[in-house]
């Protein structure tokens, strides 16, 4: 019963959640690993990552930036754009700040990185910093603006990013607190009372803004009339992991360029997705359901010149979970390694 047989080269794995009525639903993921040579081709990495069954974090021992959220979220209704890495100031010596980005098809977002400042102690009061120099910065929630209010009393926490920096309740104590490194282009901070809106390339926390307010109402009339199943106004957003504006509607396809400047120390890195087209055969006693699958999640790591691709799919299994005998996956691939040629934009 639920033998997985996976026919592609990928990594494959499966469970079974309940969907916002709480019917079985059996859900399927196949990740694909991919390494990028400099000639822009792509190709099947040795090893092939496993899909996660739960959120991956930059350091697990405390508060971090998540690296990605599970690769289970079935009704997730658009493919996550991801890019963890560094920013690379192809200048370190006389640059203190540099522009990154990435585009993948029609998706599309650049971010401003400025050398680590500090507050110091001035004449009259509190003064930034000149940026430091620096060759590499990584492009994590914590090196963007929010936190915890300083000094750390608990008074104010920046919901949008908790494990932010920069932000203060006052100029008193502030010496010493690190400014935000990651903007938005056309943002700055140098000001204590200066609220940017934090800025990364990495997954949002379910529990963070805006992520959270997608969740659905959770009151007393949940409690008595739905519990334990989601609220009946839960937005199928909230199982995006990525920012706004890192989120692709329709699904990606395969085949879109990719771009991505100042992330590498080539300054620019370019493919195009391999375009692949898994499937899953159900056997469920003596019939067959065939399953589709969609781009859930596209992760790039542009420092290891290598990026993931996961596919997911769900079917609906309510009533005869246990009937289902074997699941067979297969690939139809129809390129394996495309190149892009393109310059520094």
């Amino acid at each position: 019963m639920w033998i997985l047989n996976n026919n592609t080269p990928f990594a494959a794995n499966h469970t079974f959640l309940a969907d916002r009525e709480g019917a079985d639903n059996y859900v399927l993921c196949v990740k694909a690993t991919y390494d990028i040579d400099d000639d822009g081709l792509c190709q099947p990495s040795r090893v092939q990552v496993p899909p996660d069954y739960a959120p991956r974090h930059l350091d697990p021992s405390k508060p971090s930036t998540m690296l990605g959220d599970t690769d289970f979220d079935f009704m997730k209704p658009g493919t996550d754009i991801l890019v963890i890495g560094n920013a690379v100031n192809p200048e370190p010596e006389s640059r203190r700040e540099v522009d990154i980005g990435f585009s993948v098809g029609s998706v599309s977002k650049r971010l401003r990185v400025v050398g680590e400042r500090i507050w110091l102690h001035g004449a009259v009061s509190p003064v930034l910093s000149a940026p430091a120099p620096f060759r590499e910065l990584p492009v994590v929630w914590e090196n963007t603006f929010g936190g915890i209010a300083w000094p750390e009393d608990g008074s104010h926490v920046d919901s949008r990013n908790p494990i932010g920096t920069g932000l203060a309740s006052g100029t008193k104590g502030i010496e010493g607190l690190k400014a935000p490194s990651v903007f938005v282009p056309g943002e700055a901070y140098s000001s204590w009372n200066h609220r940017p809106r934090p800025a990364s390339f990495c997954a949002i926390e379910r529990h963070w803004m805006p992520r959270r307010q997608y969740a659905g109402t959770y009151d007393d009339d949940w409690v008595k009339n739905r519990a334990p199943l989601w609220a009946r106004d839960l937005d199928d957003r909230y199982f995006m992991a990525a920012p706004a504006d890192q989120q692709c509607y329709p699904y990606l396809n395969g085949n879109e360029e990719v771009r991505v400047i100042n992330m590498t120390n080539s300054g620019f890195l370019g493919f195009k997705l391999p375009v692949f087209r898994p499937y899953a055969d159900l056997t469920i006693n003596r019939s067959t359901k065939q399953m589709r699958l969609h781009i859930s999640t596209l992760t790039i790591f542009p420092t290891q010149r290598r990026f993931s691709v996961s596919w997911s799919g769900s079917l609906n299994c309510q009533g005869y979970r246990e009937r289902i005998l074997s699941i067979d996956v297969w690939d139809k691939p129809i390129v394996r390694a495309i190149s892009v040629s393109g310059s520094r934009s």
